[in-house]
């Protein structure tokens, strides 16, 4: 019997046969360790890298982001474009999913009691994800159209008082105060020209 490490292999001979029993070798290396669901949403690699595995980053929202607005340049005369900045806050890295969900609100129209409330419909591009943190950017863009003649379904221009964001739809929604002119009240259209696209890296 020869030994080869830890491992001993036996040959035996049994008439003209010979029959080798040997067992595997244990320094042979242990199979990599699977992806745990519960592994930290990220690592620190070096001192200023993380490597975040997809999936595991929680989902952005109140506590851990802000948002802001800002105008963008105009596509067409009389369509513009507003970027919704979404900027990363806190310790916990986060992700972006898909598109915001958007309303324009207000303002009361009497003799009606409440505010009018715009949800904007997504486009049709493929959603966004986008994982942020430390201090990142990512921006989802609103697009919409001035009023125009044809545009009668309000008796005056519709001017919302402010935009509701929400990031997710878990998350709590952000109020902004909306100073971008008039928009064209187009709820219910088959063929809309407000609409917000998905989420995307940078503001925008």
């Amino acid at each position: 019997m020869a030994e080869v490490g830890r491992c001993a292999a036996l040959v035996q001979m049994v008439g003209a046969v010979a029959i080798l029993v040997a067992c595997t070798n244990d320094r042979e290396a242990a199979p990599s360790a699977l992806y745990s669901s519960n592994v930290p949403v990220a690592e620190f690699a070096s001192s200023n890298e993380y490597t975040v595995r997809p999936g595991d980053a929680v989902a952005c929202g109140y506590g851990n982001v802000s948002v802001a607005a800002k105008a963008l340049a105009d596509l067409n005369p009389g369509q513009h474009r507003l970027a919704l900045v979404v900027t990363h806050r806190g310790s916990s890295v986060c992700q972006l999913s898909g598109f915001p969900q958007v309303e324009l609100v207000g303002p009361v129209h009497p003799p009606e009691s409440y505010e009018v409330i715009y949800q904007l419909p997504a486009t049709s591009e493929p959603p966004g994800s986008v994982v942020l943190r430390d201090a990142d950017t990512a921006h989802a863009v609103v697009t919409y159209l001035e009023p125009s003649e044809e545009n009668t379904d309000l008796a005056d221009p519709y001017v919302p008082d402010y935009i509701r964001v929400a990031v997710s739809s878990e998350a709590l929604p952000f109020g902004l105060t909306w100073t971008f002119g008039p928009v064209r009240w187009m709820d219910g259209s088959t063929h809309p020209g407000n609409y917000v696209g998905p989420f995307l890296p940078g503001d925008g």
